[in-house]
């Protein structure tokens, strides 16, 4: 097989409307599995980043005001101009099945309006003080998490909704606050200034973009999992509702050169240019999975799968056999399916 070694962030800087089929209103949503990044992202950790282990990685692509960084600013406003979705149903690398035995149990966020907006999960350890005082306020939607539970359990997935017990962990609010553009996520997104905003800012109803519902889901333990939950959640496609599912295309603690583009082992960028070959080529089950969670450097860039994996979520809601690759800063592979 050959595998393209196209550079990372070969894609920066063409629009998302170039790399993107155009959108016709009314239409099926695409999914997205995005680089949901790391905290290393929000500013309130900048410098403490700088003095940490990650500086041992001298081009690291995850930091504030970095490649990944950017290409966050740019996704999230494309995302509600093009797609306008009534609901975000968001799978984090940071939401597992509650037990790595026995059947599959996924779980749904279903939340009241208080306790998104005033409740957050700092599941990470280790970083200053501001980083657990950031806010992201968010709507729920309980019809949403109603209708994931309905149509994963119909497809044979046990599923549950929790209420009230599980607020948006970091896989979820530090990408938000940056494609977005803010802490409060509640009202409308201005598409003059690129700002959310608590009340419309139009004067005209096609020019309000009112911001969607987040609701997250709990992802599976196994490739093969994730892509059962994604050909169950299809339908929310027509329904005007997005899917992501976050992860990293590389996320190691073992070796922090890994995150490196000039740094990275042979082994690394061989497995990352394999993982963009299979997801923009027809999906041959055996390419798409089983020789890319079997390639050498799979391991060199994940210690665990759960990082990797949510891609299988978006990748199992499409209906085409490829994906379009819209962003490949190093570490941070973002790509679209149909």
């Amino acid at each position: 097989m050959t595998v393209d070694a196209s550079p990372a962030g070969s894609l920066d800087g063409i629009s998302l409307e170039t790399l993107l089929p155009k959108h016709l209103p009314g239409s099926r949503l695409p999914t997205f599995s995005f680089a949901h990044g790391s905290p290393a992202l929000m500013s309130e950790v900048a410098a403490w980043v700088a003095r940490s282990p990650m500086a041992a990685s001298k081009d690291f692509t995850g930091g504030h005001g970095g490649p990944a960084f950017k290409f966050l600013q740019r996704f999230g406003p494309y995302l509600l101009r093009t797609y306008r979705p009534k609901a975000i149903v968001l799978f984090s690398a940071h939401w597992e099945n509650a037990s790595q035995r026995g059947p599959l149990q996924v779980e749904i966020a279903r939340n009241s309006a208080n306790y998104q907006r005033d409740n957050l999960l700092y599941d990470y350890y280790g970083f200053p003080d501001a980083a657990y005082k950031v806010k992201c306020a968010t709507l729920p939607d309980s019809t949403i998490s109603d209708r994931v539970l309905t149509l994963l359990n119909t497809a044979g997935i046990s599923a549950t909704a929790v209420t009230d017990q599980r607020a948006l962990d970091h896989g979820c609010f530090v990408p938000l606050r940056i494609m977005f553009g803010g802490d409060d996520l509640t009202g409308y997104y201005n598409p003059s200034t690129g700002l959310p905003t608590a009340s419309d800012p139009s004067t005209t109803a096609d020019e309000a973009v009112r911001m969607p519902a987040i609701v997250e889901v709990s992802q599976g333990r196994t490739a093969e999992e994730n892509l059962a939950i994604g050909r169950a959640l299809t339908s929310l496609r027509d329904e005007g509702v997005l899917i992501l599912s976050g992860g990293l295309s590389i996320h190691t603690f073992r070796n922090w050169t890994e995150w490196s583009p000039s740094q990275a082992s042979q082994s690394v960028v061989e497995f990352e240019s394999l993982v963009k070959l299979a997801l923009t080529t027809p999906h041959n089950h055996d390419v798409f999975v089983n020789k890319v969670l079997g390639h050498p450097g799979y391991r060199k860039a994940h210690d665990s799968d759960e990082h990797f994996i949510p891609l299988y979520v978006a990748a199992g809601a499409s209906t085409d056999d490829r994906g379009v690759v819209i962003s490949d800063v190093h570490g941070a592979v973002t790509a679209a399916f149909f």
